[in-house]
């Protein structure tokens, strides 16, 4: 967790005030205001023996929940979550531009939780997600949720390959819109590396139609996907935010391509090229070869 604001936390041992922050000290973002008070909170928990003898004593207990909520809350999160959309290029392979994330969307693959790019197996990530979406500013606000990859394109790598999407959410659940790409599991080549998966929001005021995606063609052909040609497509879609985590290849892949997809799996190797010292070594095993080839005539 990253982040410039200090979090005034309630030590659930000791009522007292226990300052937690991971701000990079030398951050330009951070003001003199924000230093100075980090400071005394610093000096202020330092000076409090109860405060030492329950960390000593491996008695303390921090309210994470609450952390977490103050993090989304103070605004840092987003512009974390920028951060990361700039370091991972979803901004330049998704999206088109950037943009600054206003929304935090929950989804969890059970026990596991997309956020900010963590590292998911993919066999953890074959059945659909629980998606909670963020509240509407207002009661005619509606949400579409789309998940694409900008790696996993099989056919054109200039373009997406989507995995989701529910338009036209009236509410919070994904139970409340209608899904007009069921959900397919990442599907990431064997020998491809990892690949990144990106749930985009996006708030509209008038209802998408139910033509948005080609209804003939192959799989790939129907989930042949360009978010920036959508958006370009359907002006008033407006992005709120984003999630995303990377998988690798595993053998729930090859279950994918076998039983959902019906498709031959692909499967990248890496070209092993002969050093100098491994080429003279092969000459000469063929020359003792044909030496006592001809020994035995």
């Amino acid at each position: 967790m990253q982040s410039n604001s200090l979090f005034r936390l309630l030590c659930r041992s000791t009522g007292r005030r226990l300052l937690y922050t991971s701000s990079h000290l030398g951050s330009r973002r951070t003001s003199k205001l924000a230093r100075i008070e980090r400071s005394r909170l610093l000096r202020e928990n330092r000076s409090n023996p109860a405060l030492e003898e329950l960390a000593r004593t491996k008695e303390l207990v921090i309210p994470l929940d609450q952390v977490a909520n103050e993090y989304r809350s103070s605004g840092q999160y987003f512009a974390h979550l920028k951060t990361v959309g700039i370091q991972f290029g979803i901004f330049r392979d998704v999206f088109g531009k950037p943009f600054h994330p206003k929304v935090f969307t929950t989804i969890r693959y059970g026990s596991r939780q997309v956020y900010q790019g963590n590292i998911l197996k993919a066999v953890e990530v074959c059945h659909q997600p629980q998606v909670k979406l963020p509240a509407a500013s207002n009661d005619d606000q509606l949400l579409t949720m789309i998940m694409t990859t900008p790696d996993g394109n099989l056919q054109d790598q200039t373009t997406e390959l989507l995995h989701w999407m529910v338009t036209n959410v009236k509410g919070t659940s994904l139970l409340h819109g209608k899904e007009e790409c069921p959900y397919l599991p990442p599907i990431p080549p064997q020998g491809s590396g990892f690949h990144r998966y990106v749930f985009a929001v996006y708030h509209h005021m008038e209802p998408l139609p139910s033509d948005v995606l080609p209804k003939s063609g192959s799989w790939l052909d129907r989930r042949t996907f360009s978010t920036a040609g959508f958006l370009s497509k359907h002006q008033g879609l407006v992005p709120s935010g984003f999630n995303m985590f990377q998988a690798n290849w595993d053998d729930s892949v090859t279950k994918s391509y076998q039983f959902i997809l019906k498709y031959p799996e692909p499967v990248y190797k890496v070209e092993q090229i002969p050093t100098a010292h491994q080429i003279k070594q092969d000459a000469l095993r063929r020359k003792h070869h044909m030496f006592y080839k001809y020994l035995l005539l």
